[in-house]
């Protein structure tokens, strides 16, 4: 009897043992809930960049076209309005929470050398404007050299290769001699001197809010979403060019606009392929996972 007894205390003890480990419902619900809004805010998120690719592309370069139409002639200085705003960008540090622990300080001195040398490798290649290789290097920084994915680390790839590429390009500026020719070049400008001024400084803050929707989609999915989404924005502008400058569409525009659509559609559609595919086969992370 003593043994009958000590069998049903082990039995009910392991049993009352699962029931503590097994899951709660309300913790599972939890987590789901927690899992459905971190996805609703990536969303967002990726949305967000996207538009700013979209409306920030088609505004620079309308903007270029009417500092070229009114009589800017400077290539030194169109290049750098493009990269030259980064100081606007300087106030989104304070949105990043400051947590001292014992992850925030280097490891090694070396590393400090090595994110600082590829931030001037990126800021060389910016000032020369190679965008292509530039996507790729910007995301195998990312993966391979800053190993972090927050928002300082968007914002510092945005920044420091800015810091550097803008130096280069005052150097070009000041050595081509084109800074003699602004002053002139303002009186010239046919819509007024106001609208020359303005018209640069709207150009160079819409070339920011491009940059964010660039390198935030090579941060958060891949630098080939993010080329694709660029290229989507390239028939925005000549339908706006249209509108603005009565331009005519001829059939080299539209040709060039059925291509950058067909791309875009291709590179969703083949997303789209993937995220059907059974998770035993699809190992390898793509944007369509994340949706």
């Amino acid at each position: 009897m003593g043994e009958k007894a000590q069998e049903q205390e082990v039995q009910i003890t392991d049993w009352n043992k699962k029931e503590t480990s097994s899951p709660q419902p309300a913790t599972i619900i939890s987590r789901s809930n927690t899992s459905n809004l971190r996805r609703f805010e990536w969303r967002i998120l990726i949305t967000l960049f996207i538009l700013f690719i979209l409306l920030g592309q088609a505004a620079a370069v309308l903007l270029g076209r009417l500092y070229y139409n009114n009589g800017g002639k400077s290539k030194w200085m169109a290049t750098l309005v493009q990269i030259v705003a980064f100081p606007v960008l300087l106030p989104l540090y304070k949105l990043v929470p400051k947590k001292k622990t014992e992850n925030d300080t280097p490891t090694t001195q070396s590393s400090v050398y090595k994110i600082a040398s590829f931030y001037i490798f990126i800021g060389l290649f910016l000032a020369g404007m190679w965008y292509g290789l530039y996507f790729s290097l910007t995301q195998f920084a990312f993966q391979r050299i800053i190993k972090k994915t927050d928002f300082k680390a968007t914002v510092d790839m945005i920044v420091y290769p800015a810091f550097v590429a803008s130096l280069a390009t005052v150097v070009g500026l000041l050595v081509s001699g084109d800074w003699k020719m602004m002053k002139t070049e303002m009186h010239a400008y046919e819509l007024g001197k106001v609208s020359y001024v303005m018209t640069l400084v709207w150009t160079a803050l819409t070339w920011q809010l491009y940059s964010i929707g660039i390198v935030g989609l090579i941060n958060k999915v891949s630098s080939l979403f993010s080329n694709v989404v660029a290229t989507l924005g390239l028939p925005i502008v000549p339908v706006l060019a249209v509108i603005f400058f009565h331009d005519s569409m001829d059939g080299v525009k539209v040709v060039a606009m059925v291509l950058a659509i067909w791309g875009f559609v291709s590179y969703g559609y083949q997303q789209y392929l993937d995220y059907c595919k059974p998770e035993t086969e699809n190992n390898v992370p793509t944007f369509a996972s994340e949706i």
